[in-house]
């Protein structure tokens, strides 16, 4: 970001002035910049209400966010266009609880939006003169402001969440009011699908984070509520927090059943853990509309890992259609389907289905297909051969193997090393090919595309190169503690949630205080493993076990024990 643009949008956030020429903005950061403007300071931008010639699009959310900032200052805008219509009108501040009910009568396909800020404020008189349906975004928000509005919300909280029958009627993911065909708006209760007002307040975005090309439409891949329309960008930023700290109520929900209703909170990890254990119901239920960091990877993991989840993923319930849904996924299906034996979708059409960047190379973890399926496969396609040829030596198909047409590469060669049966190495050397010419992706064939790297099957099942048990404690945790990214067993993509397994198995007791991040649980057990080793001792001697603690982590052998794992 240049000095000149940084200046502008300082000012345009500071409610200062607008850009000299309006109609040349052409950066989307200092367009967010001055809605944040206009929202926090009432009468800056109100010139724009008469500039015409601003592109439509922008023109239309500059409007809506003239008319919120009208509101929330107790005057009612003129609004004869739907797309003049603004979804927040409760924050940075409310309005009076009569600029709110002139709002509603004026505006009647308003008045969801105005119970909304009814459960901000507390206005409990108006909510129930406008004798809204029970709409759970409302009761989210009823909640998240109790301490607020000195528990003034609570009788609105409560008229949701005692009622048989909830709705899904505002949509903050899509700043969408859902008025009509309600029967599809039922629900069964709270789903922190909400963007509350704590979460606009601590969750703010400092603008030169933001990428040059970052739309109010848009998405930031990241940030899925943008009820505010300028994605909650300030001077100083202000992320809020993912993590689920000890005693949190969202931590017990990733062991425990889902409640109706879920407690406040972030439910990332929840989502993000259903997806990576290909646990239908949850996974169904928690997603959000578009993918968390880190969620696709888990996506996959938990479709390698789950046949009814590979169904799921491949329906029409499932987020995704087969045709949107990424190639990663649609490699992760047919692989598992594979495994299990399960070759329909496999067929020689013209054009192939699934085409060439839909089939599989990882078809043998973690499970084995039968040698017949893998043979059938390499009839159907061909250029599936590396990956049956180091299938066969996984499983020890011999006989399929030699009836392959398969080309030395690196892969199949550290495959074969491994193998009990020295039939496979020895039927790599014969072959007149110089295997040391594979390039570094493993693929031996220069015309084919790059195999992605798969590490060795012994590794897998061992516990190498899949999965690594975590040894440092935290003592909370976050979205940001998957270990997720390119180079692992599912096709070349990788994903661990080991830390999580271990900070949810942990008792309170053994998580470190607030004010250290994690507990090194081999130093702790080494401390012990000490004490029973010199039991004459009557205090540890830090120095020792320290030293036997780094010869573990080297792999080499201490005074005192054997060979232990390495930190990780």
């Amino acid at each position: 970001m240049n000095e000149e643009l940084r200046q502008s949008c300082v000012a345009a956030l500071r409610g200062e002035r607008l850009p000299n020429d309006l109609n040349d903005l052409n950066s989307d950061v200092l367009l967010l910049c001055i809605l944040r403007g206009i929202r926090y300071h009432d009468g800056f931008g109100r010139e724009l209400r008469h500039n015409n010639p601003l592109p439509s699009k922008k023109s239309d959310v500059l409007l809506r966010t003239l008319n919120a900032r009208d509101i929330m200052s107790n005057r009612v805008p003129v609004m004869t266009q739907p797309d003049q219509f603004p979804y927040c009108i409760w924050y940075p501040q409310v309005a009076s609880e009569d600029t709110y009910r002139r709002l509603a009568k004026q505006y009647p396909t308003m008045r969801y939006l105005v119970g909304r800020a009814c459960a901000v404020a507390g206005y409990t008189d108006l909510f129930h003169e406008l004798k809204l349906l029970p709409d759970i975004s409302i009761a989210d928000e009823a909640r998240d402001n109790l301490a607020s509005n000195g528990d003034r919300s609570r009788p609105i909280y409560e008229a949701i969440i005692n009622s048989p029958v909830r709705y899904a009627i505002l949509d903050d993911y899509t700043r969408t009011v859902h008025a009509d065909d309600l029967l599809k708006r039922a629900v069964v209760g709270l789903n922190n699908d909400t963007a509350v007002l704590s979460s606009l307040e601590n969750g703010r975005l400092k603008f030169n984070d933001v990428p040059y090309h970052a739309t109010s439409h848009g998405s930031l891949g990241y940030r899925y509520f943008n009820i505010t329309e300028d994605w909650n960008v300030d001077e100083a930023g202000g992320e809020e927090d993912e993590t689920l700290p000890t005693g949190d109520a969202m931590t017990s929900l990733l062991y425990l059943p889902l409640p109706d209703d879920l407690p406040p909170g972030n439910k990332n990890v929840l989502i993000l853990m259903a997806a990576y254990h290909g646990d239908i119901d949850r996974y169904h239920r928690l997603r959000r509309p578009e993918m968390l960091r880190g969620e696709h990877d888990a996506l996959v993991r938990g479709i390698y890992h789950n046949s009814m989840f590979a169904m799921y993923m491949s329906s029409s319930e499932s987020r995704v259609s087969p045709t949107s849904s990424s190639s990663a996924l649609r490699r992760a299906i047919h692989a598992r389907f594979i495994m299990n034996n399960d070759l329909s979708r496999i067929t020689t059409d013209i054009p192939p289905t699934p085409d060439a960047g839909d089939l599989p190379y990882q078809i043998w973890y973690p499970d084995l297909a039968h040698s017949a399926t893998y043979e059938e496969l390499v009839y159907r396609r061909p250029e599936i051969i590396p990956a049956v040829a180091r299938a066969c030596i996984i499983a020890d198909y011999q006989e399929v193997w030699d009836r392959l047409a398969w080309i030395p590469d690196k892969q199949l060669l550290a495959e074969a090393r491994q193998s009990p049966n020295p039939h496979y190495l020895q039927t790599l050397h014969e072959r007149d090919v110089d295997i040391g010419a594979a390039d570094s992706t493993g693929q031996g064939h220069s015309a084919a595309p790059p195999l992605p790297l798969i590490p060795v099957y012994g590794d897998l099942v061992r516990g190498r190169g899949s999965r690594r048990t975590p040894i440092h404690l935290r003592g909370e945790v976050s979205e940001t503690d998957f270990d997720w990214g390119q180079g692992g067993a599912y096709d070349g993509i990788g994903i661990d949630a080991a830390a999580i397994e271990l900070f949810i198995s942990s008792p309170a007791s053994l998580r470190p205080p607030p004010n250290v991040t994690s507990r090194d649980l081999a130093l702790m057990y080494e401390r012990s493993i000490y004490l029973h080793t010199h039991p004459t001792e009557e205090e540890v001697d830090d120095v020792e076990v320290h030293a036997r603690l780094n010869s573990r982590r080297r792999g080499g052998r201490g005074r005192g024990g054997g060979r232990g794992r390495g930190r990780t």
